[in-house]
C-alpha cells in the first residue's frame, strides 16, 4: 500500500510524504503506482521549477515535497487533490492521512 501523509499548518498543506508500493498488479503493469508516480513526480518537477523542495530517496521510496511560497502551496494542494482522486477509486492501494 502507498501511504501519503499531508502535514499541515493552520489547515494549509506544507509538506507531503509519500512512501510504499500500491501492489495493485505486477511490477511494470501497476496502473495505481503509475498514476501516483505521475502525480508525485510531476508535482516534484513543478515544485523544483518554482523554488520548492522535493527530496526523493529512491532506496526507501520516500518523496518529501515542501512548500516555500504561495505558488508551492497551490502545487501541494493540487497534488493532494489528485492523490485523493486516486484513493477514491483504489482505496485498498493508497492510504491518505492529513494532519
Amino acid at each position: 500500500m502507498v501511504n501519503a501523509i499531508a502535514h499541515s499548518v493552520n489547515d494549509a498543506i506544507k509538506s507531503i510524504t509519500v512512501s510504499g508500493h500500491a501492489l495493485f498488479a505486477e511490477y511494470g503493469s501497476d496502473i495505481v503506482c503509475a498514476g501516483i508516480s505521475s502525480v508525485v513526480i510531476g508535482g516534484a518537477n513543478a515544485l523544483d521549477e518554482v523554488g520548492g523542495v522535493a527530496d526523493i530517496d529512491g532506496s526507501n521510496h520516500v518523496i518529501i515535497l515542501k512548500s516555500t511560497s504561495l505558488q508551492t502551496d497551490i502545487i501541494l494542494n493540487t497534488i493532494w487533490i489528485q492523490l485523493q482522486t486516486i484513493a477514491q477509486r483504489y482505496p485498498k492501494h493508497i492510504q491518505l492521512t492529513k494532519g
